[in-house]
């Protein structure tokens, strides 16, 4: 029987506003127990501030807004940008420049790469790179491709995505059949994550591709997928799996459910292509790197309540014999989720105003669940935005302990103090400047001739160093804090 466990972790929140009459207005951040679902938006914190250096670019393809899908690359010694919509996948160096050392159009003869879907599509789904990653040694890498149809080489080797089964449950690979998770499913077939080993030749190009592992992922272009991965020193490597609904719901039960691949972070072992559960309760991770210690940090997009970067140790994602639980879906005893502190009723999909929060969780509701260790939330007069990826870097910062920005607004929220365990901190937005030393005010949405929206990807560099990488432009630059 899997057991769940406390375990050490560290979340940053992000709170939506709603309509929901639930939702009262705050600006204080300190808890008042007559609030039901208070905001709590990052206060200013202007004793620091962060400089933004420019340090180079790959090229884009797409440049108008919502047609683009890009993402660097964290855990190797070299700097790589995948095009994930394109399938390109760009090596970095600051001497060097630029290289193409993988182009998805050699996967043609064996993987089908064009998928046909309804209208509308929602650009973040439509890609046919997911995710890069290392591989168990320096001269092997993972790359996940989306692709209707598993690769021949891969079913001859037995592998089906509705008999194979997780080591330590009953989960198998397929995604539910209730209609909630078809919406907007593709006009033929499934869709599924398909894992390739490639060798990195001596020119640095990804070649002899063997297929390992697949899944089937959402079903429609604006589900919860996940796009990150993190290779452990034995080779396994953990992905995050999305809750494989569209926006607007709570996850409901399957991403409580032991028995269902969706919400959960697989434990994989490309040797053979078994899987474990390691963890459930996950919506839509997008991110895992190393934070100190044996701890890993991982993105996790929320809701319209909470959006999420968790911080758990390796160790107890590796032990599959008790399940860790990041709280996102439904038990089959209650009519709620949880995002941060929070409770989120189940909510209706493709709603943006949905799920509604409905109140703070009790000690006995967040009992046996992660606790955000930073949660932070919008103010009324901020648009839509979501959590994408943090940074911690003790080269680049000394007060700043944790810093993170979402896709819309270009704000950087960061956190004073370091992670301690149970304990949920306030968040503080900083300024940030340009290399010249002026304020950009709307922060990294200042640094591209668009000034608007460009998708910010905090990352860190090989030498250690913080960066933001802007995925509208394929642009990158180096941080440091200032004073």
């Amino acid at each position: 029987m899997v057991m769940y466990k406390k375990s050490v972790v560290f979340a940053t929140v992000s709170l939506l506003a709603t309509t929901s009459a639930a939702r009262k207005k705050s600006k204080k951040s300190k808890k008042d127990p007559t609030d039901t679902c208070r905001l709590i938006q990052p206060e200013p914190w202007d004793d620091v501030g962060v400089k933004v250096t420019p340090v180079g670019s790959v090229p884009v393809v797409n440049t108008d807004p919502g047609s683009y899908n890009m993402v660097p690359v964290e855990n190797f010694e070299k700097l790589y940008v995948v095009d994930q919509k394109e399938g390109i996948i760009y090596c970095f160096d600051e001497i060097d420049g630029v290289d193409v050392v993988f182009d998805a159009t050699v996967m043609e003869g064996e993987l089908e790469l064009e998928i046909a879907y309804p209208e509308p599509i929602w650009n973040g789904g439509d890609q046919r790179i997911s995710a890069l990653f290392p591989g168990k040694t320096s001269d092997e890498v993972v790359i996940v491709f989306q692709t209707s149809v598993i690769p021949d080489a891969l079913l001859a080797s037995g592998f089906d995505t509705s008999t194979r089964i997780a080591k330590n449950t009953n989960a198998n690979l397929n995604v539910p059949d209730d209609p909630e998770y078809h919406i907007g499913g593709p006009t033929t077939g499934s869709v599924y994550k398909t894992f390739y080993k490639f060798q990195v030749d001596e020119a640095g190009m990804f070649v002899d591709g063997q297929p390992f592992f697949a899944y089937e992922r959402a079903q429609n272009t604006f589900g919860h997928d996940g796009a990150a991965g993190f290779t452990s020193p034995g080779g396994k490597i953990l992905v995050p799996v999305g809750d494989c609904f569209p926006f607007g719901t709570n996850g409901r039960p399957a991403s409580q459910d032991l028995d269902e691949h969706c919400g959960k972070i697989l434990l994989i072992d490309p040797e053979d292509g078994s899987f474990e559960i390691a963890a459930s309760g996950v919506r839509n991770s997008q991110q895992i790197a190393n934070y100190k210690d044996g701890l890993l940090y991982i993105i996790d997009i929320g809701g319209i309540t909470a959006e999420e970067v968790n911080v758990v140790s390796l160790e107890a994602l590796l032990d599959t014999t008790e399940v860790e639980n990041f709280g996102w879906g439904m038990r089959e005893t209650e009519d709620f989720g949880r995002e941060g502190t929070f409770k989120v009723e189940p909510g209706q999909p493709l709603v943006f105003a949905s799920p509604n929060c409905v109140g703070e969780q009790t000690e006995a509701e967040s009992e046996g669940f992660i606790k955000p260790w930073m949660q932070y939330g919008r103010g009324p007069d901020l648009p839509l935005f979501g959590i994408t990826s943090a940074v911690v870097s003790r080269l680049s910062f000394d007060k700043i302990k944790v810093a993170t920005t979402e896709f819309n607004t270009g704000k950087l929220i960061v956190a004073k103090k370091e992670y301690k365990e149970g304990k949920v901190l306030e968040s503080f937005d900083v300024p940030i400047y340009d290399e010249n030393m002026m304020l950009l005010e709307n922060g990294f949405n200042n640094l591209t001739e668009f000034g608007d929206r460009n998708d910010p990807r905090l990352f860190t560099y090989p030498d250690g160093t913080a960066g933001v990488f802007l995925e509208r432009t394929g642009s990158f630059f180096r941080l440091n804090e200032i004073e």
